[in-house]
């Protein structure tokens, strides 16, 4: 089984608001992204359904456990025990992301947040290779991970978010598009990187590779 999280979600942590938080990493894998988070001031746990990852996770943030949350119907925490909940890359692995989603919800207290990075399913990528007849690997990275089982256009995920108890707050995005000369820097600005990522906040349902979505408790929705 890969381990993932040898390398921390930048685009996840640069939306962490808020001093020594309480914060859970589900699919933590290796512990990168909490070991940054550890870093900051906050106390991290995690869930992973790699052992070997797990293993090393522990050793990077507070707490971390084999948990898959596909299968459980609980996790071993408080109610209402975090201020923040990340499934960085994870839903779309998941074959019931509703269940998954409903079961985290119990442990983000009433005025935590919980961020999300999804692949976007509609990138142009995908869009003008379906206008061909492909939908296989070879079109767009996003179908290139074979445990990849969900797919989520900005739509859908917001649909699923809601039917899930959630509100979104804010939608981020990484760039999807590809232009010439990306390495190109002048005056040391990285020009077509920061072109790339104005055209994908412009347009991020086409353009976006992921969404980057930071949410809250629907306080209407309570069950």
């Amino acid at each position: 089984m890969n381990i993932y999280g040898r390398g921390p979600i930048w685009h996840v942590i640069r939306e962490v608001r808020g001093t020594a938080l309480n914060i859970l990493d589900v699919g933590c894998g290796a512990g990168a992204t909490g070991a940054e988070l550890h870093k900051m001031g906050h106390t991290v746990y995690g869930l992973d359904i790699n052992p070997e990852a797990v293993a090393e996770a522990s050793s990077r943030i507070k707490q971390a456990l084999v948990l898959d949350i596909d299968k459980e119907i609980q996790m071993p925490f408080p109610p209402k025990y975090f201020d923040l909940i990340i499934l960085a890359d994870v839903l779309e692995h998941l074959q019931h992301p509703k269940h998954a989603l409903e079961m985290v919800r119990e442990h983000l207290k009433d005025d935590g947040r919980i961020i999300f990075s999804v692949p976007n399913i509609a990138n142009y990528k995908v869009r003008w290779n379906l206008l061909l007849g492909k939908f296989d690997s070879s079109c767009a990275p996003v179908l290139e991970d074979e445990s990849h089982i969900k797919f989520f256009t900005l739509k859908t995920l917001s649909q699923l978010l809601a039917q899930a108890g959630y509100v979104i707050d804010s939608v981020g995005s990484t760039a999807g598009i590809d232009l010439p000369l990306g390495g190109l820097h002048i005056a040391g600005v990285p020009i077509v990187q920061k072109l790339r990522e104005f055209i994908t906040k412009c347009w991020k349902t086409m353009f976006a590779f992921q969404f980057v979505i930071v949410a809250k408790k629907n306080k209407g929705n309570e069950r």
